[in-house]
């Protein structure tokens, strides 16, 4: 099990209330998943089962 030390995730700046967070990738590995802190507007980024993603941080549109 992971702990939250170790948790992968993704830096991404919400547009909407410009406003920068994280995002965690869930328990099965396969999407970072999270929401802007302020309206609450979800993002849900799919991850390549063999390569991964190639960038650590992100803007929403």
């Amino acid at each position: 099990m992971e702990t939250r030390k170790n948790r992968k995730f993704l830096g991404v700046k919400f547009n909407c209330c410009q406003v920068y967070t994280r995002i965690y990738m869930n328990r099965n590995g396969t999407h970072y998943e999270g929401g802007c802190p302020r309206c609450g507007r979800l993002l849900r980024v799919r991850v390549d089962p063999i390569n991964g993603v190639n960038t650590r941080f992100l803007e929403s549109v």
